[in-house]
């Protein structure tokens, strides 16, 4: 009989996820971005590229510690510089172990570097260093199963547990929770089960690429204007149309067969109802039992393309919400037919939610962040507070900058001259960066200080 694994909810990185293994053991912290994307055939559709190319892995550094074990995966159109990669992360524990005191993974922690390729023959890794030629769940799996670590699980849903090789090895109440998560994030079985159980969502209503014109026309009520969503998509791919103002049934119909006659109609869809004005999201995780602890609201910034770029968290925009939320997660807690485990995070605009998302989100940082307020303090005093946090999650940083030292003098300049923290959730030496800005004036001025200062 297989050895069940141990399972925990209840811990100090629940915000993020479920620690699978024993809580005392050094984690595997691999934040693939390919994971949250059901419908496998998105991103070659609407981003022409394979699946896996939109994995980094940088982002992931945030949540790691000294010990911990970092995966990160190379572009294969990029030449492995293991140099780079660890004046990356050094500089990132660099600025964190400054500004906050917390100790990131170290270019000498255990690293995981995954490439399409196999190394060339010249490349030298140090003792610490890894390679890993697939991609970052494959490179996870093996981890996991060649080295005495517990995981942090960013999703925990069957599909990914099962490609880890982790799902039969569960609780049988674990398996339940798993597959409460892969309900949840399929958008057209969630909305169709929230709707029959609770007053807050907005109207869905979900179809497969069977569906004909007409069947649209009679099914969706003329009298609204709507947007387009795959069912298993993420980051606002797929989505129509994009001028965020909705469009007509019939204009959506028409976007439905034109997508039909070009092979890209996704397998499974839905037109919701538009809503008009600011979207904010929210998480929490739970427990079990009806137990759940909200841990943070923010409000979304939303580019043209429908795709969240950034977001911000204040006293004010938490305290505002903070009834509406509740409420939120009190109907999804009394909802029999669910089991919720783990992360569940909510979009929503005025009183209705337009997206659930029962995993690890953009928004993760504000969290992580708002855990910290102790070591905030006992670093800079007990007056000290965080009153905004805002994230930018598309920042490109010119790796000279990185090498030559200009990147971690801008990031003293502007805490010492406005007490304005920049501090990267990774560094991506290939890529853009995610940035959090601690304490910003509500006008940005700081993070458009650091912007124009690396363009």
């Amino acid at each position: 009989m297989d050895h069940k694994l141990k399972v925990s909810f209840d811990t100090e990185v629940n915000h993020l996820g479920v620690l699978i293994g024993d809580t005392s053991l050094k984690r595997i912290v691999s934040l693939s971005t390919s994971g949250v994307f059901v419908d496998k055939s998105l991103i070659p559709d609407f981003w022409t590229s394979d699946n896996f190319s939109v994995d980094s892995g940088f982002q992931g550094h945030l949540y790691t510690r000294e010990q911990d074990a970092l995966v990160v995966r190379i572009p294969s159109t990029e030449y492995p510089d293991i140099e780079k990669i660890k004046t990356a992360i050094a500089l990132n524990f660099k600025i964190w172990n400054s500004l906050v005191g917390v100790k990131l993974a170290t270019p000498e922690s255990p690293i995981t570097l995954v490439s399409d390729h196999l190394p060339a023959e010249s490349v030298k890794l140090p003792g610490n260093i890894t390679w890993f030629t697939g991609n970052m769940n494959d490179a996870t799996r093996w981890l996991f199963n060649s080295s005495k670590s517990s995981y942090l699980a960013f999703i925990f849903s069957t599909e990914v547990l099962q490609h880890l090789g982790l799902y039969h090895l569960l609780e049988d109440i674990h398996k339940d929770v798993a597959g409460h998560t892969s309900l949840l994030m399929d958008k057209n079985e969630c909305m169709q089960l929230l709707q029959e159980q609770v007053n807050f969502c907005a109207k869905s209503y979900p179809f497969n690429n069977q569906a004909s014109a007409s069947h649209l026309l009679d099914t969706v009520p003329p009298d609204r204007t709507y947007v387009f969503k795959p069912s298993g998509g993420a980051a606002g791919i797929g989505l129509y149309p994009l001028n965020l103002i909705g469009e007509g049934i019939h204009q959506i119909v028409e976007h439905v067969d034109s997508l039909r006659q070009e092979g890209k109609l996704p397998v499974r869809f839905q037109i919701q109802e538009f809503i008009a004005g600011n979207i904010y999201g929210c998480s929490a995780f739970f427990l079990g039992n009806g137990r759940f602890e909200v841990l943070e609201i923010h409000e979304q910034m939303i580019n043209p393309q429908g795709r969240c770029t950034g977001s911000r968290w204040n006293s004010e925009i938490a305290a505002t919400n903070q009834e509406l939320v509740n409420d939120f997660y009190q109907q999804i807690a009394g909802i029999k037919k669910l089991n919720p485990g783990g992360l569940i995070c909510l979009d929503f605009i005025q009183d209705k939610v337009i997206e659930v998302n029962p995993r690890i989100a953009a928004s993760a940082p504000i969290a992580h962040i708002l855990r910290m307020r102790n070591l905030f303090r006992s670093r800079y005093g007990d007056d000290f507070n965080i009153h905004q946090i805002d994230l930018n999650t598309n920042v490109s940083v010119p790796f000279e900058m990185i090498r030559n030292g200009g990147f971690w003098k801008l990031v003293q300049s502007i805490w010492n001259d406005h007490r304005v923290m920049c501090l990267p959730q990774g560094i991506n030496p290939y890529g853009p960066s995610r940035m959090v800005f601690i304490n910003d004036y509500s006008n940005s001025s700081s993070q458009k200080l650091f912007l124009k200062s690396i363009s």
